[in-house]
């Protein structure tokens, strides 16, 4: 049985998926939806004392969905350069980096999955310019490019706090 935050994760999934709908309005409820349900999935796993391996997985994979399926249609219908969509997706390049130094090392069993700040702020900051690219306003370039750093941030941040982890045990 899913837990009440867990399931307020599973519904970027939907939120998403409105996102085929052509309409400002529409997109404009999907971001609030998926905005909510991210703040309100880890208040509720605290609060209830439902804070689970599933949905530590879980959330960031339906942020990473609900941000590339949003991104997509943006590329698809021409509101959003390939470029654009390829640096505010950057954090998970690094991500992947990450993983397969787990994997070389040997180290997935010694991984605690859980956020970090740097994956927060790059959440918030793709959702804020989610919201401006879908109600047409023109960001500067840097506004894009700036994602790459939070990228390496968020896999500095995990490698540190992973060898903080492995050299105490």
């Amino acid at each position: 049985m899913l837990s009440l935050s867990n399931t307020l994760t599973l519904l970027r999934l939907p939120a998403a998926l409105l996102f085929t709908i052509d309409s400002v309005y529409v997109r404009l409820s999907a971001i609030a939806l998926a905005m909510v349900s991210d703040a309100l999935d880890g208040y509720f796993a605290r609060k209830n004392k439902t804070v689970s391996q599933l949905g530590a997985i879980l959330d960031p994979i339906m942020d990473k969905f609900f941000a590339f399926f949003a991104l997509g249609i943006l590329v698809a219908t021409v509101q959003l350069p390939i470029w654009a969509m390829l640096a505010m997706i950057s954090r998970d390049f690094f991500l992947f980096l990450f993983g397969l130094y787990l994997t070389v090392r040997g180290g997935w069993d010694k991984y605690e999955f859980k956020a970090v700040i740097w994956g927060k702020i790059t959440t918030a900051a793709q959702l804020t310019v989610l919201v401006l690219v879908v109600m047409r306003i023109k960001l500067p370039w840097i506004a894009f490019v700036g994602f790459i750093p939070l990228g390496v941030l968020t896999a500095l941040s995990l490698y540190i706090d992973y060898s903080k982890k492995v050299s105490t045990k």
